[in-house]
């Protein structure tokens, strides 16, 4: 059977016509509190953004009606709250993991079918954060995390203060807590809970943390995720803001050390979602995975070709400017789209073969594996440089491409890759001074 998506319970509507055939066939409906590996039917994508139903092996299960693998357990709901002074500094935090499930399911054979929605989702869920963490494992990437990992399904709000704000159609790691939460969707797309590529996205996030954990300077906490959210929150509930837009000419800007700090921080959180974007096309192999939850995300599309105008003052006076009281900040996901389609131009296979989308192959590109490996060396090298010059030095993202190629050595300047990605950041990088060996071929 195959699933289109195109309302939020279409899946498990057509699941259900199913079910009178399943209660025929199946010997019971829940499963033995034991140990092992079980045999379960979800939905997939198939790469293209088109789900249909698969039986997959679920591996070292410890209890598959609860939830809980060695490495992932996953629970429902739970209202998490913090508690902050007149300063916005933290006093308390109550994580409120939610409850153990009790999932229902049909057994035909040796395999098991959601009987319900909710085990639908949460089944989706603990096979997707078990097979990303072995996806991971390849690289070594999982070290420093701590399993299980915690996945909350169907967060629909939390406290500060008491004072709540609620939460939709997302999907977010959040550091303080280290724990997945996964919020109500109510788009007529993929619910987030399917959405593998979504997923691997957000545990990207985690590998990304753990890596700044090491660099004092770049430690963060609750307030990179819950106190943004509120003061979002609190913005969309005033007034309405404006478009912060770069200075026109290329003329030197001076930021203070608040603003070389807010400014810094911005483009590492646009390199952080540009390169969970990357894993979660690696993990789904469908580069377009988020619009398949959000039609409209199409500058989030990884093999849309795309173009970085702004020069390195430019960015540095749109980053000023953004940070007025009346400004709409600046979207780092749009930001960091274009990182992101860089690495997707970077993983081109050797081969004949196309990558999806209107970005034609270098024939020196990297291919798949080579970018990740490439791309998990260069969160170290970047976020190693951002800690010693995180006070005195705009690292723009046009830098931060310099310094992946730096990880190439001299081949990385001879490449066609160079030369199609200085044309991705045609503000910041000129072939001239990027690929110079290129142009001595000329």
């Amino acid at each position: 059977m195959k699933y289109e998506f195109r309302k939020f319970y279409k899946f498990f509507s057509q699941w259900v016509k199913s079910l009178p055939l399943l209660f025929l066939l199946a010997c019971h409906q829940n499963p033995p509190n034991q140990s092992g590996n079980y045999r379960v039917r979800i939905p997939l994508d198939d790469g293209t953004g088109h789900y249909s139903e698969q039986t997959v092996e679920i591996p070292n299960v410890k209890n598959l009606a609860a939830m809980a693998t060695d490495t992932v357990v996953v629970r429902n709901e739970g209202t998490p709250s913090v508690e902050a002074d007149s300063n916005g500094n933290l006093t308390s935090a109550d994580p409120s993991f939610g409850n153990t499930p009790n999932a229902h399911f049909l057994k035909v054979g040796d395999i098991y079918y959601p009987s319900d929605y909710e085990t639908l989702a949460m089944s989706t869920l603990l096979y997707h954060f078990s097979s990303i963490k072995t996806f991971f494992d390849r690289f070594g990437a999982n070290e420093g995390l701590a399993f299980p990992r915690m996945v909350m399904n169907d967060v629909a709000e939390f406290k500060v203060n008491d004072q709540v704000v609620p939460m939709s159609n997302n999907a977010r790691y959040v550091p303080f807590f280290d724990v997945f939460w996964i919020n109500p969707y109510s788009e007529d797309n993929v619910s987030l809970a399917f959405n593998g590529g979504v997923l691997a996205h957000e545990y990207t996030h985690s590998i990304f943390q753990v890596e700044s954990k090491k660099y004092e300077k770049l430690k963060l906490d609750l307030k990179t995720t819950l106190e943004d959210e509120w003061q979002k929150y609190k913005a969309r509930s005033s007034q309405e803001c404006k478009t912060a837009f770069p200075s026109d000419d290329d003329k030197e800007v001076k930021l203070s050390l608040s603003e070389m700090k807010k400014a810094n921080n911005l483009i590492s959180g646009a390199l952080n979602e540009a390169i969970a974007d990357y894993y979660g096309f690696e993990y789904s192999k469908n580069p377009s995975f988020i619009m398949a939850s959000f039609s409209n995300a199409t500058d989030r599309d990884l093999s849309k070709e795309k173009k970085f105008l702004f020069s390195y003052n430019q960015q540095k006076s749109w980053i000023k400017n953004s940070l007025s009281k009346d400004s709409c900040g600046i979207d780092t996901h749009a930001v960091g789209a274009y990182f992101a389609a860089f690495l997707y131009l970077a993983s081109c296979p050797h081969d004949d073969v196309k990558l999806p989308g209107e970005i034609h192959c270098p024939k020196d590109a990297l291919g798949s594996e080579g970018t990740q490996r490439q791309t998990l060396k260069f969160i170290s090298r970047y976020l190693k440089q951002l800690d010693e010059n995180f006070t005195t030095e705009f690292v723009s993202l046009g830098e931060a491409v310099k310094l992946f190629f730096k990880g190439l050595g001299k081949k990385g300047s001879e490449s066609e890759l160079c030369r199609q990605t200085a044309n991705l950041f045609p503000g910041e990088l000129k072939i001239s001074d990027f690929c110079p060996e290129e142009k001595k071929k000329k």
